[in-house]
């Protein structure tokens, strides 16, 4: 399924960047995928792929890191807010988390652009989700993470295979050894960087 044309552009001036550019090399701002092209539709997902359902939307030529996430199941849970609410069952993902979602596509991206090593800053899920597909994409994988996070969490981040930096001090910490790592790595070797939620400042990343 062919995907929409796209670039990757700077959020505050416009300017387009290269697909492994972390920020925009003008003026440092975040980045966005913005789409062109036709536009697309959903299409009937693969047995046990239910991304694959939104395979035309993402910026990947082939979701090829699908492994099972998503198509969780919508749980009508009442209405006592004055309407009906529903909650999504986001632990029946690989890893537990919606997390996955995103993580299934950045590895897809990353083998695509022939990257050999990933680093993420994490309080907990993202780390575990990053490794997991990491894992089985073959690319690997070092994940900042607090020294003082859950340690069950920590064992299973350990448990994919990925190098585990134990830090002292918040999340913006977390985030500045993890940006100095990925240029240390870049000049010798395809590397990229993963944060937990798009547009935000590394204080409010999780």
């Amino acid at each position: 399924m062919r995907s929409m044309d796209y670039q990757i552009r700077c959020t505050r001036c416009g300017r387009k960047q290269e697909e492994t550019a972390f920020r925009c090399s003008r003026c440092n701002s975040i980045l966005e995928v913005k789409y062109y092209g036709s536009r697309q539709t959903l299409h009937k997902a693969e047995k046990n792929k239910p991304m694959t359902r939104y395979s035309g939307f993402l910026p990947v030529k082939t979701l090829s890191l699908d492994l099972g996430e998503g198509g969780t199941a919508l749980k009508k849970v009442g209405n006592d807010y004055g309407c009906e609410l529903y909650l999504k069952v986001e632990t029946a993902n690989p890893t537990k988390t919606f997390k996955d979602r995103g993580s299934a596509v950045e590895m897809t991206k990353a083998v695509e652009l022939g990257v050999k090593s990933v680093c993420c800053a994490s309080t907990g899920n993202m780390g575990l989700s990053v490794a997991y597909y990491a894992k089985h994409a073959g690319i690997k994988c070092t994940i900042f993470i607090s020294r003082s996070a859950n340690k069950k969490k920590i064992e299973k981040i350990r448990r994919q295979g990925a190098r585990i930096v134990k830090v002292d001090g918040d999340f913006n910490r977390l985030w500045s050894l993890q940006r100095s790592s990925r240029r240390r790595r870049a000049r010798s070797s395809a590397a990229i960087t993963i944060l937990g939620r798009r547009g935000k400042k590394p204080s409010d990343s999780r």
